[in-house]
């Protein structure tokens, strides 16, 4: 059973969040959060697989996600937002594992939630043109000494192996999109992970999208 907390600060959207993961079977609400102070809590206590946040119009879901992001056991995190310019940078860059549209919750929640899960990261359609510039500037432009290291010992095929990886494809996805075998991608993402420090897809892509890295 994946576990998931909702969190809002708008009564509302919290009701649609646990509609929506009602219709997942095998995933179960543990509670609601209204605030930092609440979902820090309930991530205490509660231990849940996955928190998914409402970002809100003034981005105060942002700095719950970066508190929550910090705790050393901290469960995966789904954000929720409109698209808008810059916000899939700082979600990433606030420690999210994904990024869904408002308008895609209804097709993707539930298996943006089961995708984090298995240590993907997984973004909706309406923010694919956003994440696919983005990564390709961060792959291609190294903004930072340390970041640059690591990226320029990467071949040419593993930049474009890495820039879809970041933006969430699978190895098969990759695979087809570059004209190779799925073991082939397999391998060069493995290369990837190695030369860059990351365990993980997820982290991959945090090291793209870094705070540390300078806005397109």
């Amino acid at each position: 059973m994946i576990t998931v907390l909702p969190v809002s600060g708008d009564r509302h959207v919290r009701r649609v969040l646990r509609e929506h993961l009602l219709g997942g079977p095998g995933i179960n609400t543990v509670a609601e959060a209204w605030d930092a102070a609440t979902a820090r809590e309930h991530v205490r206590v509660l231990l849940p697989d996955v928190v998914v946040i409402y970002t809100g119009p003034g981005g105060e879901g942002l700095a719950i996600a970066q508190e929550i992001g910090q705790e050393m056991d901290s469960p995966r995190i789904l954000l929720v937002g409109a698209p808008q310019d810059r916000l899939t940078e700082v979600a990433i860059s606030s420690g999210a594992s994904g990024l869904l549209s408002v308008n895609s919750l209804h097709k993707d929640l539930v298996r943006a939630v089961r995708a984090v899960t298995a240590g993907h990261a997984f973004f909706s359609s309406e923010m694919t043109r956003d994440i696919v510039e983005l990564a390709s500037c961060r792959v291609w432009t190294p903004c930072v000494p340390a970041r640059r290291t690591a990226l320029d010992t990467l071949t040419g095929r593993q930049h474009e192996v890495l820039e879809l990886l970041a933006t969430g494809m699978s190895n098969a996805e990759i695979a087809q999109s570059l004209g190779l075998r799925t073991g082939t991608v397999k391998t060069h993402v493995s290369q990837v992970l190695s030369r860059l420090g990351a365990h993980n897809r997820v982290e991959a892509a945090r090291i793209v999208f870094g705070p540390h890295a300078t806005a397109p």
